[in-house]
């Protein structure tokens, strides 16, 4: 009888080489951290380490690649209407001109198998967009595979893809207008080892690193030297006496102890580096509440509660701040042991849905929202309102009235109150009393269901303001005016519920994916799915055709981050 194979633990693991890897630690969820012979680290699953379906962090194949896209020299060769100009100088890129004269770098294999054949200017049933204007954005020229480089009125110049400049969707640089005397141009400025290349939108910068890596950052973080490199330079390594004599600085000017993000600023790290030091040096004792952010004290001191880490009220979970009377509990989710590092994808949905069910409201407030002046004020008003601290001003529906308004008009609402700001839509109606304008509706076609005839993207009501039967009054109004006969809309899990929707007759259609964002500790820079699409990346020269997004944005330092996703209802007319 064959005996059977011995199981590995992890100290079989950690420790061993794995072809180019090294296994460092055990990262949880079945992973290793690992550190590659090129110095990339990289957590590898354990069964791709022990079977030998991974052995480099992503090196070797590249290398491999690129020894066999080089015995192919297409030089001078010609592919459609690209001709190949030289070989980018590793990988399978090469450096291509189009009939028309604009250049850009083709993966070998996209030129061999005819999967591009030009930069797009002659493809069938092409539209020059060139010299027309959207929102603030003028379009300026076509960059190739359906997207084109506009200038926004505010001077600042960004790429937008065809359908959002079509569709509305995308009507700016993505500046805010309360910043829009604040933009200072920094290209080709170097702040510590990064050199600014070109402006990408929402106040970040494309720039390069002294190693040749290229990397999102926000202008901000540049210009304060929060961020220096694209992840590459050491950090010091500090003593453990150094940091106990900045500890002791920071108490005696402050008057309390630091918690573990005053220490980030302090040494100059990241958080994930502040973490290890505190564990190597077990600097527990100096530094604020072990168990709690310094987020979860400064909301303490806002909305105080007895019920703190509450772990009784639901058995396996833990809620951060919990207040019985209101049975409304907060839990505030730090960037970095809230990212998929340490929490699986449906950890944040599983446990909203779980409150719901125990009849808790619970409010997921992630630290890079809380960050957010604008965002943070909003999220404030809501845990007023939840707990009922300040008695609103009481309208009843029947002493109000409801016409259409314009788009700008609605922007400027949405923006100051809906804590989601403004969005796209075609129908924008509002509810006013006394001439002032206190709910806004908004609704366009479905984005993500077009089984649905229209969908409500906006309903906001002015802070500290409740209409009784203002919603109900609202939808009528739209599904008359409008001979409506089916909609969908979504609620924020993290935040809402929808009951207002479902009083008014809605049905619960599930439960969406949650959405996610990525973000990095190294300048706490955070970037939407919208901005990290991999065709945006692979234009902005930060990976490659063969890579997905998840590749190339954890090879950037880059952590996932998910919400808790969103209620769906849907309305059909019972004809």
């Amino acid at each position: 009888m064959e005996s059977k194979k011995k199981r590995l633990t992890s100290k079989d693991i950690i420790g061993h080489r794995f072809g180019r890897l090294v296994a460092l630690s055990y990262a949880g969820d079945g992973k290793y951290l690992c550190q590659c012979d090129c110095g990339n680290k990289k957590l590898i699953a354990t069964y791709s380490l022990t079977s030998g379906a991974t052995q480099s962090c992503g090196c070797l194949r590249r290398e491999v690649t690129s020894k066999t896209m080089m015995k192919y020299d297409l030089t001078g060769q010609t592919f459609g209407e690209w001709t190949v100009i030289a070989h980018h100088g590793s990988g399978s890129l090469w450096l291509c001109r189009c009939s028309c004269g604009k250049e850009k770098l083709i993966a070998a294999s996209h030129l061999l198998s005819g999967i591009t054949k030009s930069c797009g200017h002659n493809t069938t049933g092409f539209k020059d967009l060139t010299g027309q204007k959207f929102g603030r954005l003028t379009v300026i020229s076509y960059n190739g595979h359906r997207s084109w480089h506009c200038k926004c009125d505010c001077d600042r110049e960004t790429d937008v893809v065809t359908d959002n400049l079509i569709n509305g969707r995308t009507t700016s640089c993505g500046h805010h207008l309360k910043n829009e005397d604040q933009f200072i141009d920094i290209s080709g400025r170097t702040f510590g080892y990064l050199t600014a290349i070109k402006y990408v939108g929402g106040n970040k910068w494309l720039c390069k690193c002294i190693c040749g890596n290229y990397t999102i950052k926000d202008s901000q973080h540049l210009r304060r030297s929060d961020t220096i490199s694209c992840g590459c330079k050491e950090p010091k390594k500090w003593t453990e006496d150094e940091i106990i004599e900045k500890i002791n600085e920071y108490i005696k000017i402050n008057g309390e102890r630091p918690y573990r993000y005053d220490l980030c600023s302090l040494l100059n790290l990241s958080h994930t580096s502040v973490e290890r030091w505190i564990q190597r040096y077990n600097l527990y004792e100096y530094i604020g509440s072990t168990y709690r952010s310094r987020y979860e004290e400064e909301i303490n001191k806002m909305f105080p509660t007895n019920f703190v880490n509450d772990r009784h009220e639901i058995p396996g979970y833990e809620l951060d701040l919990y207040y019985p009377e209101q049975r409304v509990a907060i839990e505030f989710n730090g960037n970095l042991w809230h990212s998929d590092r340490y929490k699986d994808k449906n950890y944040h949905k599983n446990k909203a849905i779980t409150c719901g069910k125990n009849n808790i409201k619970l409010i997921s407030i992630f630290e890079y929202e809380w960050e957010d002046p604008n965002k943070k004020s909003k999220i404030i008003n809501l845990i007023k309102r939840e707990l009922n601290i300040d008695k609103p001003n009481i309208i009843y529906g029947r002493k109000t009235y409801i016409h259409t308004i314009d788009s700008d008009t609605a922007k400027n609402f949405l923006e100051l109150y809906h804590i989601d700001g403004n969005a796209t839509s075609s129908i924008q109606v509002g509810m006013f009393f006394d001439n002032e304008l206190i709910g806004v509706i908004t609704l366009g076609k479905p984005r993500f269901n077009n089984k649905y005839e229209y969908e409500i993207i906006r309903l906001c009501w002015k802070d500290n303001t409740a209409v009784i039967g203002g919603t109900n009054k609202l939808i009528r109004y739209v599904i008359k005016k409008y001979n409506i006969k089916s909609l969908i809309t979504y609620a924020d899990l993290s935040k809402f519920n929808g009951m207002s929707y479902k009083k008014f007759g809605f049905k619960v259609d599930g439960i969406t994916d949650p959405n996610y964002i990525w973000w990095t500790s190294n300048g706490n820079e955070v970037l939407t799915r919208y901005q990290t699409q991999k065709h945006k990346l692979i234009q902005l020269g930060l990976g490659k055709a063969d890579e997905t997004e998840e590749e190339i944005m954890t090879k950037m330092g880059y952590n996932k981050i998910y919400d808790c996703g969103n209620m769906r209802y849907t309305w059909i007319r019972n004809n």
